[in-house]
């Protein structure tokens, strides 16, 4: 609400989030795009080419990030595949880590890349598992939390921002081993 309510003061218009949607669609949809932050030889594909820079100078906030989202529905729309592509990479990077998927894999690489996959398979497992028992009470909760995630997904599968979840799925672990222990055992017990 806060934000909002800056966005509204600075902006005379109703922004509810955030400005830079725009510029986020483009860093994950445009011809340079990885699906992450950088390309295979780890440069960086969020920086706007000179062409572009042109076009936008001048140009108030809103109006550079909405010029830019338009730039990459069109993208989008002009590859199809090449933008699907893009989703598939940045659901595994966001998901799984920092590291370009058709690279030839190394140690460091699978550590690196498979950080957190206990966590997060088992933390989908009891989210999974609690959502069928009590689909009607938890249902807000799991369109917030799917929607983080398709929110990065679509746009450059920054794994920086999965590890916010982090705390939500262990909180799930947790109760899938009560889910478990309590069909096994019985809570009673504990």
């Amino acid at each position: 609400a806060p934000w909002t309510y800056r966005n509204y003061i600075v902006f005379k218009k109703l922004i509810p989030v955030t400005s830079n949607s725009g510029l986020e669609l483009w860093i994950g949809n445009h011809a340079g795009a990885s699906g992450a932050l950088q390309n295979e030889r780890l440069q960086n594909t969020d920086e706007l080419p000179e062409n572009l820079r042109s076009a936008i100078d001048g140009l108030n906030e809103v109006e550079r990030y909405q010029y830019l989202g338009r730039i990459a529905v069109s993208y989008i729309y002009s590859n199809p595949f090449d933008a699907l592509h893009l989703r598939i990479y940045s659901f595994l990077q966001f998901w799984f880590g920092d590291f370009h998927w058709h690279r030839p894999f190394s140690t460091r690489h699978l550590i690196l890349g498979y950080r957190g996959i206990t966590t997060i398979l088992l933390g989908w497992a009891g989210l999974w598992k609690c959502f069928r028992l009590r689909w009607g009470e938890n249902r807000l909760f799991l369109l917030i939390f799917v929607g983080l995630c398709i929110i990065y997904t679509v746009t450059h599968g920054g794994v920086k921002y999965r590890d916010g979840l982090f705390p939500v799925l262990s909180i799930y672990i947790g109760n899938l081993f009560l889910i478990c222990y309590d069909k096994t055992f019985g809570l009673k017990s504990l």
